[in-house]
């Protein structure tokens, strides 16, 4: 084997072992947070936190006036559907953050979606049009994180 050879393989044990190492203490430290952190609120709820450690999280919002939402997905997945939801008339935030697992989040066509963020291994990602609608239309803004998983926001159509 050619030394170029040889280095490539050896930058891509090392990049293996490391990631290896990080999955095994993120897991370790996820199965500590499990019983820390915990979802708050529930459909009716204006401001709730879902969580999904090692686990799986579904939520249907039925709020009459949402401002605030935090997803945790740490080994799991939360997948939030707002279609039946109606924002406060400022707006509303949702902080949504993914490690070796996956937010979801759903909304109805005709709301103004800010997606920002960024991915290690992973990606934040948005369907929802930010052209054509009118400027009184819903806002929300959706701050993503995600680590070896994904964040996405899916609009009906």
């Amino acid at each position: 084997m050619n030394r170029p050879v040889r280095w490539l393989a050896r930058l891509f044990l090392v990049t293996l072992g490391v990631s290896v190492g990080l999955a095994f203490a993120s897991a370790a430290a996820a199965g500590f947070a499990r019983k820390r952190i915990v979802s708050s609120g529930n459909e009716d709820s204006d401001e709730f936190e879902a969580v999904a450690i090692f686990d799986g999280f579904r939520l249907a919002s039925r709020a009459k006036g949402l401002r605030r939402a935090r997803l945790i997905a740490w080994f799991g997945g939360a997948d939030i559907d707002l279609r039946a939801a109606t924002l406060d008339p400022a707006g509303a935030v949702i902080e949504a953050r993914a490690a070796w697992g996956g937010a979801n989040v759903r909304v109805p066509a005709g709301w103004r979606v800010e997606t920002k963020g960024f991915g290690i291994f992973g990606g934040v990602t948005s369907n929802a049009p930010t052209d054509g609608l009118p400027a009184d239309a819903p806002h929300l803004q959706v701050h993503g994180l995600a680590i070896f998983g994904g964040v996405s926001v899916q609009a009906a159509k």
